[in-house]
């Protein structure tokens, strides 16, 4: 059984695994830091299917410096799943130096939390799942033919309809990472 299945494991493009830490402009759930990862599957030569979770998270507290109890603390969340395709054109110039280009277009599920809290326990709290959009771009460094290392940036766009209907989140976004290629990587000496 083994015998069967590794050689249908070279009929299809490279399959991926990401691993990165994120900054997230998130516009009224403030800008958030958090990490990520994703699972991808080529299929052809310049484009594949990719998948990504990311968690961000942000606490913000007021009057650090000052003895009275009524200090306010805010905290921000948000969780987002995405589905999508990636482009990567063959540019023989950043091959020269094992880099490629790549381009991206995601859309999934967001969930985000606000928490506001005072001396007295939670004063308010809003929680909110909707659809979420983005798009991604930037250079990818090929270490090995197994490894590469990436640099993206993009914006991000979530649209919800309960509690948080009336909150911005929306925004920048930046990555850096890592990504693994377990099979299907490409040879050097032919391009993608």
């Amino acid at each position: 059984m083994f015998i069967s299945i590794t050689p249908s494991f070279a009929d299809i493009g490279p399959f991926t695994i990401d691993f990165f830490g994120a900054y997230v402009d998130a516009g009224d759930l403030e800008s958030q830091l958090g990490f990520g990862g994703g699972l991808g599957l080529g299929i052809t030569d310049t484009v594949s299917v990719q998948f990504r979770v990311l968690q961000t998270e942000k606490s913000t507290e007021d009057d650090l410096d000052t003895a009275w109890p009524d200090n306010e603390e805010s905290q921000y969340e948000q969780f987002t799943m995405q589905a999508g395709v990636e482009y990567v054109p063959v540019i023989p110039f950043l091959e020269k130096y094992q880099l490629s280009w790549n381009t991206s277009i995601f859309i999934g599920m967001a969930e985000s939390h606000s928490r506001y809290y005072n001396a007295t326990g939670i004063e308010q709290e809003k929680s909110d799942s909707g659809i979420s959009f983005s798009l991604w771009t930037g250079p990818h460094f090929d270490l090995t033919q197994y490894v590469s290392f990436f640099t993206e940036i993009g914006f991000h766009y979530g649209y919800f309809t309960g509690e948080l209907q009336d909150a911005s989140i929306y925004g920048f976004q930046a990555l850096v990472g890592a990504r693994c290629t377990l099979f299907g990587s490409r040879d050097y000496t032919e391009g993608y």
